[in-house]
């Protein structure tokens, strides 16, 4: 977005002009503009959304009550024995890095 904003056409050439914090800034103002351009439009959806939704359609009940209040945190808490703090040692460390990268190798070479 904030390339289109800017008028660059690759990704490369704005980095060398533009800080990463400036970009963040571009894109925000980007994406509030965007909003208030849609608004509109966006409230006939959520109309719509609301309408199905009070007709009995659960996934959109689940869907409008998202949009308007946020989903619901699912929370995890993971600790170790006792609920005590998780404690590796460096070789288990290792073997679980060299467990995930050899993972990720064979999900590559799969995928191409």
């Amino acid at each position: 977005m904030a390339l289109t904003l800017c008028g660059y056409k690759r990704a490369q050439s704005i980095y060398k002009v533009l800080p990463p914090a400036e970009l963040d800034d571009i894109e925000r103002e980007a994406l509030e503009l965007r909003k208030q351009r849609t608004a509109g439009r966006r409230a006939k959806v959520y109309d719509a959304m609301y309408q199905s939704a009070i007709s009995g359609d659960v996934k959109a009940m689940k869907e409008y009550l998202d949009r308007m209040e946020g989903p619901v945190t699912n929370k995890t808490e993971v600790s170790g024995p006792g609920g005590g703090p998780i404690t590796m040692t460096d070789a288990e460390k290792a073997a679980k890095l060299a467990a995930i990268l050899e993972a990720a190798r064979v999900r590559k070479e799969k995928n191409g």
